[in-house]
């Protein structure tokens, strides 16, 4: 299994971390679809109203998420903040929110999207599938675009979704067909149990993530200093030049000590 098990929110709140734009909160009792009320974004706010005004809130659990709105006004006293326009339903104490400043969810995904997309080959993400089922007559199969190697392949036994291993199959008896789509085949000594379900152990490329739920099997370090690196280069002026530099450096470094520590077995070539 892999070692990394982060979400597209987890991730996105520690780049909002490594860039210093993010404040997490729960939304309190008297929170509606245009309204949240926090005590701990009071405490926050040098007792100024509108200091919140045109920041991002974005709800990443709980009711309404996956939504974000903009903050068109903030109260001290009531310690209420105004979105527009309204959430679909009203927010609720189970609503969890980002606030951010400057940045927005849409672009921190993005730049979190690219860094995966730039180590599709280099760094690979253990997967288990059980998506195949056998027919008697039939030697190939298709598998998901992303697979990339096998390392093991067991055979469901009779009882529905256990997997023995006495069943795992003997790798001399099936092969990989690299393509698009990739094709898992059997040689014709081997003689399938119709409807018996595959477990298949392997590596894949790390799909995009789309929802905030949507897991990354990568090595967090490097999809957030890649990401880093992402934003800086994204700006300009200041000292964004030389943040940039330093966040590529770090995330080559992760990404080297990636590939070093990668299995052997069906190990991506660089």
């Amino acid at each position: 299994m892999a070692v990394y098990s982060l979400t597209l929110a987890q991730l996105r709140q520690s780049l909002s971390r490594k860039i210093h734009d993010l404040e997490l909160f729960t939304c309190e009792a008297g929170s509606d679809a245009t309204h949240f009320v926090s005590s701990y974004m009071a405490a926050k706010d040098a007792n100024v109203d509108d200091y919140f005004n045109n920041w991002e809130a974005h709800v990443y659990e709980g009711t309404n998420g996956g939504n974000a709105r903009q903050v068109a006004d903030w109260d001290h006293a009531t310690k209420k903040g105004t979105v527009a326009p309204a959430f679909a339903n009203a927010l609720d104490i189970t609503s969890k929110i980002e606030l951010r400043r400057e940045t927005k969810t849409a672009e921190l995904n993005d730049f979190i999207n690219e860094a995966i997309d730039m180590v599709p080959k280099e760094i690979q993400a253990d997967i288990v599938n059980e998506t195949i089922a056998l027919v008697a007559v039939t030697r190939e199969y298709t598998l998901p675009l992303t697979i990339f190697s096998i390392d093991k392949i067991t055979m469901e036994s009779s009882t529905s979704g256990i997997y023995k291993t006495e069943d795992v199959i003997d790798p001399r008896d099936y092969g990989l067909l690299r393509g698009y789509p990739p094709k898992l085949w059997f040689k014709d000594r081997y003689v399938p149990t119709a409807d018996r379900h595959l477990r298949i152990e392997g590596r894949a490329a790390q799909k995009r993530l789309e929802t905030d739920a949507d897991i990354c099997f990568l090595p967090p370090a490097y999809i957030i200093f890649q990401a880093k690196m992402l934003y800086h280069a994204s700006r300009a002026g200041g000292d964004h030049r030389q943040l940039m530099l330093a966040a590529q450096a770090m995330a080559d470094r992760c990404r080297n000590e990636a590939w070093a520590q990668a299995p052997g077995v069906g190990k991506a070539q660089r």
